[in-house]
């Protein structure tokens, strides 16, 4: 994991991407993953990982029940091009900023006004683009947290509410 870290830091500051320490930091918690803020000025949500963190990732080991644990930069990183490629989001790594001793990987995901989507919502749309809901392992990590599959892939646990 500390491999990881710093090849991700040494690529950052190769391509220019460390934010000075006075760069502007997070203004609310998030989820379990990020804390954020939002700039009103270009609609855009500034989202911050924990520190010293990647989010989260879902591990299985044969056909065991699945395990939630610290992801790697990679793969936070590639949960994210899979998220913009199979959702059409936009999510866009900006760089990463040192906050005291920790470094965190920062985001921007454009806002998208409205309500937030029912469980019910949620699960029609998810039908109707192919992925099979997998109930017993919803609340994987998140509460009210629905889980998917598509084809002969792994899970895919999808969160329902903001943050």
């Amino acid at each position: 994991m500390e491999k990881e870290w710093d090849h991700l830091r040494q690529w950052a500051e190769e391509e220019g991407l460390i934010f000075e320490a006075t760069f502007k930091g997070p203004e609310r918690p998030g989820g379990q993953e990020h804390e954020v803020r939002f700039d009103r000025d270009t609609g855009v949500w500034w989202k911050y990982t924990k520190p010293h963190s990647a989010g989260l990732a879902v591990t299985w080991e044969g056909d065991d029940e699945p395990f939630l644990h610290n992801a790697s930069p990679s793969e936070y990183l590639e949960r994210l091009l899979n998220f913009n490629e199979v959702f059409g989001d936009d999510v866009r790594v900006e760089g990463l900023w040192r906050d005291g001793k920790s470094w965190r990987i920062i985001t921007t995901q454009r806002d998208i006004p409205g309500e937030p989507a029912s469980p019910e919502e949620i699960l029609t749309a998810m039908h109707a683009e192919g992925w099979r809901h997998i109930s017993k392992w919803d609340g994987l990590g998140y509460e009210h947290s629905l889980t998917f599959q598509k084809g002969d892939g792994r899970p895919s646990g999808q969160r329902h509410q903001n943050g």
